[in-house]
């Protein structure tokens, strides 16, 4: 904390920002979920395997 109060102190408060992205406007693309696998995990098996 000493450090990040350095830089505040040198180049102006909110310079530096913990824990949040700086730019708050919507993405251009958003991640969605409908070709994931219903598997939460991988299982060995489902792996396809080039001979």
């Amino acid at each position: 904390m000493a450090a990040i109060d350095q830089i505040e102190n040198r180049f102006g408060k909110e310079t530096v920002t913990i824990g949040r992205l700086a730019n708050l406007q919507k993405p251009d693309w958003y991640m969605t979920a409908s070709n994931r696998s219903p598997c939460y995990t991988t299982r060995w098996t489902d792996i396809p395997a080039i001979n």
